[in-house]
């Protein structure tokens, strides 16, 4: 809060203030800008057939959690049905 009784330290306060926003509005604008150039070259890479997605291999088995790793997984409770 401003203290509008001493003039003296509420100009200090209100120029730090303006001080301190500027500041960081201008560390937001080179963020932005930073941001926008990243996306620029990302859309021109795809887009301009620098982009190639890898294919997928997949194999039997490679997704799925077999029996064992749930006996020793530390997180695994086994449930009982309730009616």
């Amino acid at each position: 809060s401003i203290d509008l009784d001493g003039v003296e330290t509420a100009t200090k306060s209100v120029l730090h203030r303006a001080e301190e926003a500027q500041r960081a509005g201008i560390i937001a604008g080179e963020n932005l800008k930073i941001a926008q150039h990243r996306d620029t070259l990302r859309y021109a890479t795809i887009r301009g057939g620098g982009y190639l997605p890898a294919l997928r291999q997949f194999s039997m088995g490679g997704f799925v959690l077999r029996d064992e790793y749930w006996k020793v997984c530390s997180r695994y409770q086994p449930s009982a049905r309730f009616i």
